[in-house]
């Protein structure tokens, strides 16, 4: 869920999933707030965070494959 939060997160904000042009791109993202209802969310928080999680949530899911 994570994964995909992050996924649809650089679709709407990068336009790009290519690494290259949101590298290029995460330095002015110092200043982007999402807006969800009354409050503001620093983007490069809420991206960083739901890429982490959704690597330590596969990684504890490793011993449950079989």
């Amino acid at each position: 869920m994570f994964m995909f939060i992050s996924f649809l997160l650089t679709i709407v904000v990068f336009n790009s999933t290519d690494l290259s042009v949101i590298f290029l791109q995460i330095p002015f993202m110092a200043f982007h707030f999402l807006f969800i209802g009354s409050t503001a969310w620093h983007f490069l928080t809420i991206f960083s965070m739901s890429l982490v999680l959704s690597g330590g949530i596969k990684a504890a899911q490793f011993f449950s494959h079989v």
